[in-house]
C-alpha cells in the first residue's frame, strides 16, 4: 500500500490493489519438495533465505510453502538481500551454524558465485551439462539422502 501510494504521488496514477500480489501465482516444485523432505527426515535443518517483497511473502504463507522450512528468512523482514554478505552471516547467525557446516542452493548464479568468494559450499540449481537442475540438487546431497 505504501509503495502504490508513493506511484501516486510521484506519477499521478492511482493503482488499484496490488498488482504484485495479484500476479504472482507460485507453483512448487515436487522434486525440490522431495528433496527438502528427506533431508529433514535424516534430521537436517533446512531453511529457506529469500530475496522477496511483503507481498509475495503472503501469499508463499497462505498457500504452506514456508512450512516446507525448519525456519524462513525473507529479506524484506532483514533489511538486507542477496547477495549481500550481511544477508548470509544474520542467517548463520541466528542459526547457530558456522559457515562450514552450511550449503547454500540458489537459482541466481551471482548470489552462488558471491557466497563461494566468501567460503560457503554452494549449488547453482540450474541445468548444466546434460543434467537437470533437479538431477544436480539430488546428487549434491545423495550421501544424506
Amino acid at each position: 500500500a505504501e509503495y502504490w501510494a508513493h506511484v501516486k504521488d510521484v506519477f499521478g496514477v492511482e493503482v488499484e490493489g496490488d498488482p504484485f500480489f495479484d500476479a504472482f501465482e507460485p507453483v512448487f516444485n515436487d522434486e525440490v519438495v522431495t528433496v527438502i523432505g528427506a533431508l529433514r527426515k535424516a534430521g537436517k535443518r533446512v531453511v529457506c533465505a529469500s530475496n522477496t517483497i511483503e507481498a509475495h511473502w503472503r501469499i508463499l504463507e497462505s498457500m504452506g510453502a514456508l512450512d516446507l522450512f525448519d525456519e524462513v528468512y525473507a529479506s524484506h523482514l532483514m533489511r538486507t538481500t542477496k547477495p549481500s554478505r550481511n544477508f548470509f552471516e544474520q542467517i548463520l547467525h541466528r542459526e547457530g551454524c558456522s559457515i562450514a557446516d552450511a550449503y547454500f542452493v540458489d537459482d541466481h548464479e551471482p548470489n552462488i558465485q558471491r557466497a563461494r568468494g566468501f567460503g560457503l559450499a554452494s549449488l547453482l540449481y540450474a541445468d548444466k551439462a546434460g543434467r537437470t537442475a533437479s538431477e544436480r540438487l539430488a546428487s549434491a546431497f545423495s550421501s544424506v539422502l
